[in-house]
């Protein structure tokens, strides 16, 4: 890539398009639920119910993401992720019934599988000398996320405490159609390379590769943990009376934390 300058701005927009698709699409839910769950009068098994289907969501299509990314170029395929989050958003901030909002919650995991699996690969192609570096600073911004939104939330509740968390849908939706125009303007798919190589794995063998199988079990148990404490951790310190604007507090320190570790 060429000057330092668009360096930079190659990251900051893969820094926001993942504070899009991850902090937004997926964290963010564990602090919007308790006023969510109150606003759609739902149970917590029910509210729960609702990261399983963004969960789900993500799960269905991570294994096509990739596919599609070669045929259709990574630009295009983050595009594609990106107008489905928004979609997302915007009907989640106007639903008033559990199923309805459960289309649009496993729809934001769809477009999450999408945006983070051809940004990663498309970041690696453009730094190949400093791709861990830009890949944790891509992963920073899920602390950028819990930072914000561990401060919103807690505003617009005192603000509307009955539509706070409509409103933080509609403004996630406001940044990510941003965010949709600065990665037309910014990101590129990086030149095709020429081999001569053919491809001598067949998908069997790599979903029977031992040590795919490994990975992908880690990755699974970490992922199962982190989502849970996620969704659940603001409900579970509001439950015993704890102030709201404490527990969102406790939130964007943890963000905090995240953003200055991830790059390192």
């Amino acid at each position: 890539m060429g000057s330092e300058k668009a360096k930079s701005i190659y990251i900051i927009t893969g820094v926001l398009i993942a504070l899009v698709a991850i902090s937004f699409a997926r964290l963010s839910y564990g602090v919007i639920l308790p006023f969510m769950k109150d606003g759609l009068s739902i149970s917590y098994k029910s509210a729960g119910g609702l990261g399983t289907f963004t969960s789900l969501g993500y799960l269905m299509t991570i294994m096509i993401a990739g596919n599609l990314a070669t045929k259709w170029g990574g630009k295009n395929t983050i595009l594609l992720g990106l107008f489905i989050i928004c979609i997302g958003f915007f009907n989640l901030s106007i639903t008033v019934t559990y199923w309805y909002s459960s289309v649009f919650m496993f729809l934001l995991g769809v477009g999450t599988a999408f945006v983070f699996t051809s940004l990663i690969a498309i970041l690696i192609e453009w730094f190949p000398q400093k791709r861990g570096f830009v890949i944790g600073c891509v992963n920073s911004s899920a602390g950028i996320g819990l930072l914000f939104v561990g401060i919103l939330v807690p505003f617009l509740t005192d603000l509307y405490p009955e539509t706070s968390w409509r409103l933080t849908w509609k403004l996630f939706c406001i940044i990510g159609v941003f965010v949709f125009f600065l990665t037309v303007l910014f990101i590129k798919n990086p030149a095709m390379k020429e081999t001569s190589i053919q491809p001598t794995s067949t998908a069997n063998k790599i979903y029977t590769n031992r040590c795919v199988i490994k990975v992908g079990l880690i990755y699974g148990i970490v992922g199962m943990t982190f989502i849970i404490q996620s969704i659940f951790i603001i409900s579970f310190m509001l439950d015993p009376g704890l102030e709201q604007q404490f527990a969102g507090q406790v939130i964007s320190f943890s963000g905090i934390l995240s953003i200055f570790s991830s790059p390192f």
